[in-house]
């Protein structure tokens, strides 16, 4: 193909550096001593302007004398090295006019100086090929003693002693390095934990992470990216992060760390659709699937005491989220933080108008009229009373007896609410 192999026949020397040929215009005998060396008869039937701007011949060609300052040839440089067989020796060396009287003065015999001369190496097409199909097995063979020592020295005594008071984290980090420092970019591999930790270093700071990766063999962040894609979170709750949780809110040594308040807000977004490949559907739509999805809204929890966050859910809808619905979902969210050990004391949002109805709708004061209320409904719920003990003694405010405790410990018992909250329900 043309600008990409050597014009030499035979020469596939695609990964070398290459040389364009003299220019015609400037020096018409430099350039066909060039066309002379490759052997290549197609360049005869091209036009040498066509031969100069399009054909190369790569630096294996050439010898060391051939170079100068930044790779590249001086001025009076010619191929020389691993030309095709058959070449003409005569092609290398120019031709200078030698005097007749001279000539005629010494004794010469008719054998011809080529015949004496050593043969320039030859460098014929199978040969060429054969050590570039090599090559890859070559490149293994270098690359598996590296690997191999790599683990060796990580196994070794004195390398296990340095790190054995390390942590699993920066132990695991060291062996790493150790193990992809001297690796390209693309030959390095990486463990989930190595992604993970790296992972965690680039959301602390981007510039940070770019810094390091210059010092330290990390994963790119197209690696990094690729990882994320393979963790599946669908709108709603989802149980695997409040596992996470749970295990996070046991290892807490002061209770009041697991204080935390819940952050609440939504967004206006474009309405697009798009196919998830890898999930196999259709994404786009709200919860229904019948809508397109205008609006997104996420909860997250952020601890008082300790400095931690934590988005536990995110939902699509079309158009703004209805009170009652974000009403519902704080206390489903509520309850089942309570259930993997966090308190939350608080809500935060903005002062949107479904908000703070739904923070409305959350605020109910227990009153003494809904006593009341459930005295005189209980005995329409059948013959056996759930509140057996009140009497108008209990909770009428004029006919309790205000010397006796008894009256307002049974008023405000455990049956007592448990009889009210069943009413409320039905």
């Amino acid at each position: 193909m043309v600008g990409i192999y050597c014009a030499i026949e035979g020469c596939w020397g695609s990964k070398e550096s290459k040389h364009r040929f003299p220019n015609p215009q400037k020096d018409m005998t430099l350039f066909n001593k060039w066309m002379t060396l490759c052997g290549n008869e197609r360049l005869s039937e091209i036009t040498p302007e066509k031969v100069y701007n399009n054909y190369r011949i790569c630096k294996l060609h050439f010898t060391n004398e051939d170079f100068i300052a930044n790779n590249k040839l001086n001025k009076q440089a010619y191929p020389s090295k691993n030309l095709p067989v058959g070449v003409s020796d005569t092609a290398i060396v120019p031709e200078e006019p030698a005097s007749q009287d001279v000539l005629s003065s010494l004794d010469h015999t008719s054998k011809s100086v080529l015949s004496t001369a050593p043969e320039k190496h030859a460098f014929p097409s199978a040969y060429q090929d054969a050590s570039f199909s090599l090559e890859p097995t070559l490149r293994s063979a270098v690359s598996s003693p590296t690997n191999a020592e790599a683990t060796k020295f990580t196994k070794q005594y004195c390398f296990e002693e340095v790190i054995n008071d390390l942590d699993h984290v920066t132990k695991r980090f060291f062996e790493c390095q150790v193990q992809n420092i001297k690796k390209k970019a693309k030959g390095r591999r990486y463990t989930t934990d190595d992604k993970i930790l790296a992972l965690v270093l680039l959301k602390q700071s981007g510039n940070a992470y770019k810094y390091l990766s210059k010092i330290f063999a990390l994963p790119s962040k197209q690696t990094l990216t690729k990882f994320l894609n393979k963790i599946s979170i669908r709108p709603g709750m989802n149980n695997a992060i409040f596992n996470v949780l749970k295990a996070e809110a046991d290892s807490f040594k002061n209770p009041l760390d697991k204080y935390c308040m819940l952050i609440f807000d939504e967004m206006s977004i474009a309405t697009h659709i798009s196919y998830n490949q890898k999930e196999d559907h259709v994404e786009g739509f709200d919860n229904s699937g019948n809508n397109f999805a205008n609006h997104a809204q996420t909860f997250m929890i952020r601890g008082i005491r300790r400095r931690w966050k934590q988005p536990i859910f995110y939902d699509f809808t079309s158009g703004p989220a209805k009170c009652v619905d974000i009403a519902t979902t704080i206390k489903k969210l509520v309850a089942k933080c309570r259930e993997v050990g966090l308190v939350v004391c608080a809500f935060i949002c903005d002062q949107g108008t479904n908000n703070s109805a739904a923070i409305n709708h959350l605020q109910r004061t227990a009153k003494w009229e809904h006593l009341i209320t459930a005295y005189k409904m209980d005995p329409y719920f059948g013959s056996l009373r759930s509140m057996p003990k009140l009497t108008d003694a209990h909770v009428i405010p004029e006919k309790i007896s205000k010397m006796k405790v008894a009256c307002c410990t049974q008023a405000i018992s455990r049956t007592t609410a448990i009889a009210i909250n069943l009413m409320a329900r039905s």
